[in-house]
């Protein structure tokens, strides 16, 4: 996962596709100690940037390995473009959100990929954004 605790706030891959380097990942919002969570344990609507940046992180890495055996080490968020944040309250405990990310431009350490999160039950779209950010590529055997 490309974060940890208590910064990591997907729960992790819910589908992926190595080869077009696109998938989706899941979390519940939940009473746990993140920095994202108030203490009431909803999700702050803010942290909504983070969990995307986080799942271009996971499913870009993912896919990496599983196409070249190769692991993405550090990455840089480098942009954040055509950012639409719909939801401005917190979102309440207990709620599934969905993250779905497909790269629109992949070229050696440069990934942009479009993102949008959403909670399946009602179809609301919490947020959308065109994010950029640089990965470097190591050898997995290195590791």
């Amino acid at each position: 996962m490309p974060q940890k605790h208590p910064m990591l706030l997907i729960d992790g891959i819910v589908e992926c596709n190595p080869e077009k380097k696109s998938g989706i990942c899941g979390l519940t919002v939940d009473l746990y100690d993140t920095a994202a969570v108030d203490d009431a344990g909803n999700l702050c609507s803010f942290c909504l940037i983070e969990i995307m940046a986080q799942t271009m992180a996971a499913v870009s890495s993912y896919s990496a390995y599983c196409t070249n055996r190769q692991k993405m080490y550090q990455g840089l968020l480098m942009t954040i473009r055509d950012c639409k944040i719909s939801c401005c309250r917190p979102i309440e405990p207990g709620t599934d959100i969905l993250i779905k990310s497909v790269p629109v431009y992949n070229e050696a350490e440069i990934i942009r990929s479009s993102l949008t999160v959403w909670i399946p039950s009602t179809k609301e779209i919490l947020s959308e954004a065109l994010i950029t950010a640089c990965q470097v590529i190591k050898d997995a055997e290195t590791l």
